[in-house]
């Protein structure tokens, strides 16, 4: 039931009447830990283990309440006389390979989390600890291909978290706003689950409504996540409530600065794609267009330190890859990708910067300031892809409003794409075409025959050949995929 505190004091009872009874001396050694008073639990750990020498759990306690007393060197010597004598001591290879993640120290965390694998490549926690190591170490991408793995053993919120996490640090918004829906909601600003699918929670935090889990799981009092990321994702669980379907009620204001404020905290390199994100989803929804125009400026300061980030390139093309994403979770491979050059990278997020900028500017009916910063966008952006496209049909858009009919035509004949017709497009176009030529005539040897049918009613296409083909990759070497290891029934992360 995960109430750690009455069950330690059953335990307790339970030695009061029997103090040989190993089960409840060492389940009372375990909750101790798990609520962080280590001392207590290492003698616990060291009574059971002169009464069972051979007790497993219980050398995997003594190593871990050693490494939560910051006793390391007597806890590696422990370590490694307890895997000598048993090396498949899986308590003691996930516990260690948490703390080592909790602790900073990912390829440690890593070298443990694939022997227990290894061992038993069903135990969830393994690559949970393992999947924080990846992140750690800017291998976002890895990290999620190993917990969407873990999903065919196990089904808790936990899980559901760590994957939006490192979705999340791969610049995934969408993706990860999914996953964290699937198991959390938020309400008068607590967040809501069912902790092992079957207990309802709430509580002010990510860290503080899944602490009972991991507890319980592996009996680690300190997590491997940041308040400064759980902030994040809670932001983004948040902004995604509030910012409700196109088409819905308006937002409440309120609630959507709120969640903002959460999401695009911190200064770390990521920011800079969460105030594109937001301003994006604002500017879809139609609302806070004066925030969209700063959003989209401040964003131009972090653009040189998103670009060093190993994920920038999946980050700054979210959108544009979304569906190459899901082609690669069908296959459980990881997402492909090309070497696109750095200064392509920084031109298209300047490119997108700007056409924001135009874009929200225009829909403020601010149409001259709009068109300075739609020319500064299509000045950038590579000809042809589907930012430039985008540009071009504003540039188009905003040129119209304002009376420039054949230019806006011009505009509008650059951004139709005729390798992906869209009769949206089309009919736009050809209105306007009539009006500037009196007639359809040579409209289809510019922009080609009209479709028959079509189901794209977007206005925006997808990468062109202006950008580096993908590379398909090959599934991790390292997961399984034997046919003899099939998913386990779903169980509670503590069993």
């Amino acid at each position: 039931g995960l109430r750690l505190d009455e069950a330690a004091a059953e335990y307790a009872r339970a030695r009061e009447l029997d103090p040989q009874l190993a089960s409840a001396r060492r389940a009372l050694a375990d909750l101790r830990r798990a609520t962080g008073k280590p001392e207590e639990a290492l003698t616990l750990y060291r009574e059971q283990l002169a009464a069972d020498p051979g007790d497993k759990p219980a050398r995997a306690g003594v190593v871990l309440s050693l490494l939560d007393l910051g006793r390391k060197e007597e806890a590696e010597r422990e370590m490694e006389a307890a895997l000598k004598d048993d090396a498949s001591n899986i308590a003691l290879l996930v516990g260690a390979s948490y703390w080592h993640a909790a602790q900073g120290d990912p390829k440690r965390a890593e070298e443990l989390a694939l022997q227990a694998i290894k061992i038993e490549p069903r135990h969830v926690w393994a690559h949970i600890a393992r999947a924080r190591a990846l992140v750690a170490q800017k291998r976002s991408l890895e990290a999620e291909l190993v917990l969407r793995f873990a999903h065919q053993f196990g089904n808790f919120p936990t899980l559901d978290y760590e994957l939006a996490s490192a979705l999340a640090a791969s610049g995934l918004y969408e993706q990860a706003a999914e996953a964290l829906a699937r198991a959390f909601k938020i309400k008068d600003g607590q967040l809501e689950t069912r902790l092992g699918g079957r207990v309802p929670a709430h509580a002010p935090d990510f860290l503080e409504l899944l602490a009972p889990e991991r507890r319980a799981g592996i009996f680690q009092p300190t997590p491997a996540d940041t308040a400064g990321n759980a902030r994040v994702l809670k932001g983004l669980l948040a902004f995604t409530d509030a910012l409700g379907a196109v088409g819905g009620p308006a937002p409440d204001a309120t609630a959507l600065a709120s969640a903002q404020s959460d999401f695009l905290s911190g200064e770390d390199p990521m920011r800079v794609f969460r105030q594109l994100y937001v301003a994006n989803r604002l500017l879809a929804r139609g609302v806070e267009l004066g925030t969209v125009f700063e959003l989209a400026d401040a964003a131009g300061s972090g653009v040189d330190a998103g670009l060093d980030e190993p994920v920038v390139t999946v980050a700054a093309m979210a959108d544009e890859l979304r569906d190459a994403h899901v082609r690669a979770v069908a296959t459980g491979t990881i997402l492909p990708l090309g070497v696109v050059p750095r200064v392509m990278l920084a031109n298209i997020l300047r490119g997108r910067i700007e056409d924001l900028k135009g874009w929200a500017l225009f829909n403020q009916n601010k149409g001259p300031e709009a068109l300075v910063h739609l020319k500064r966008a299509l000045s950038v952006l590579p000809e042809q892809s589907a930012w430039w496209r985008t540009a071009q049909w504003h540039t188009g858009a905003v040129l119209e409003a304002t009376g420039n009919r054949e230019e806006a035509l011009g505009a509008y004949l650059k951004a139709y794409n005729p390798a992906a017709p869209n009769p949206v497009q089309r009919a736009i176009i050809e209105a306007l075409y009539r009006r500037v030529r009196g007639s359809l005539e040579g409209l289809d040897e510019k922009i080609g025959s009209a479709p028959s049918v079509s189901t794209n009613a977007g206005t925006t296409t997808p990468p062109t050949d202006a950008l580096p083909q993908e590379k398909p990759q090959p599934p991790a070497t390292d997961q399984p995929q034997t046919e003899e290891q099939k998913p386990a029934e779903e169980k509670p992360p503590g069993e």
